[in-house]
């Protein structure tokens, strides 16, 4: 046996501490709260505004079998189109941007489409959604801005979800050189890119940096779209993260280049997990053997995070334990011959009640990120509405997920 799956079999994950009974009792809180709440949301998006609500009673009126909740679902719906102009947009977060707001519209009318959870022609959105988007795009290719938030790979991403028509897989090969235009050398070999909205800083993880950027390669890649390109462009952005490694287990990677060696945030936004979800994505898709390897091996480190770290700041999808419970899920379908990540799934999920300590409107949960925002607390992306998201597909594997809502993933 490699040293590798002799880590891997060796009891990592603590025993879960909440029951069915009570994810589900807090399930029903949840809704309760989001329901008498609801007046904190104003924008059309799905991290902050009517779509995370239209996604919530979607999934809830699956769960509990009650057709009502899809009504609900449709007036969230409704008033999330109605928002949806630009005229209406608003900046909620430093990276947030008018095309990351229109393209996960777009992708959730695919993505719930193919799901069943609407029923309704939405061709007429999805052509107006993808013609502004081909013209926001082009100015964020200028700026060599690649982030999944604030530049071209908003547009990207939802590209990979739509038709692949000629003018988009055009476009997603503009992209894809425009990457490599962009790219920056390093002397190792590896390359890296520069975050225009963040300062110029370099990232290296799954939302504003290099493992961003190979993800989405890797969906180009799967695409069948300037896969030579792709392979070579995915090795080398590898190789600069991999570069970057520390003799740390609760930080190996940087957030930002040049920090110095400290524990990081355990999260879907930051650390070592979407590094390592990244790099396995890359060395996965284009059979790259020793990345799979390394890969496995940050992974193998993330297995042994529990939530006494105290780097898992909340209980949300964004910076919180249904992040990190979400991804642990995506890296079991990924990767299904460890059974390691279904049990850290498992972990997580469970440990979700134990952010709620606060006094407040919201089952006690509280945004890290602006704790006394009654929208941030509400919201999918930081609040109540993506706990219960979580929650309730724990509840019910069987539910219809929607993939690629949550930082491209």
């Amino acid at each position: 046996m490699s040293m590798m799956n002799e880590l891997l079999v060796k009891e990592q994950v603590p025993v879960s501490t909440a029951t069915q009974a009570e994810l589900s009792y807090l399930l029903t809180r949840i809704e309760a709260s989001v329901s008498s709440n609801i007046a904190h949301l104003e924008n059309s998006t799905l991290s902050s505004g009517w779509l995370g609500a239209c996604l919530f009673y979607c999934q809830y009126a699956q769960y509990t079998g009650n057709d009502l909740y899809f009504e609900k679902a449709k007036t969230y719906l409704d008033k999330a189109l109605e928002r949806a102009d630009y005229k209406f947009y608003k900046r909620v977060y430093p990276t947030d941007s008018y095309d990351a707001n229109i393209a996960g519209l777009g992708t959730f009318l695919l993505k719930s489409a193919e799901q069943g959870y609407l029923n309704f022609d939405a061709s007429s959105w999805l052509e107006h959604i993808e013609g502004t988007l081909h013209l926001l795009c082009k100015n964020k290719l200028e700026q060599a801005d690649f982030s999944i938030f604030s530049g071209a790979l908003a547009t990207g991403n939802f590209l990979l979800s739509a038709p692949g028509s000629a003018p988009n897989q055009q476009l997603l090969a503009e992209i894809v050189e425009s990457i490599e235009r962009h790219a920056i050398p390093d002397p190792s070999g590896g390359i890296y890119w520069t975050s225009p909205r963040l300062h110029n800083k370099v990232y290296l993880g799954i939302s504003h940096g290099s493992c961003m950027i190979i993800s989405f390669l890797c969906g180009v890649f799967e695409r069948g779209l300037l896969k030579d390109k792709c392979q070579a462009l995915i090795g080398q952005a590898a190789a600069f993260v991999l570069k970057c490694k520390r003799n740390n287990p609760k930080g190996l990677f940087p957030h930002v280049l040049g920090e110095g060696v400290q524990d990081t945030q355990f999260s879907l936004c930051y650390g070592d997990l979407g590094v390592g979800y990244g790099l396995l994505k890359g060395g996965l898709a284009t059979g790259n053997e020793d990345l799979v390897a390394e890969a496995r091996e940050v992974l193998g480190k993330c297995l042994e995070r529990t939530y006494e770290d105290g780097l898992t700041y909340d209980g949300s999808m964004t910076y919180g334990a249904s992040g990190v419970a979400y991804l642990f899920r995506k890296l079991s379908k990924l990767d299904p011959a460890e059974a390691k990540y279904q049990q850290a799934y498992q972990y997580w999920i469970h440990q979700i009640p134990r952010y709620a300590t606060g006094d407040n409107e919201f089952c006690g949960f509280q945004s890290f990120f602006k704790p006394e925002s009654g929208l941030f607390n509400l919201s999918y992306g930081w609040g109540i509405i993506g706990i219960g998201v979580a929650v309730m597909q724990f509840l019910n594997e069987d539910l219809p997920t929607i993939e690629g809502i949550n930082h491209g993933i």
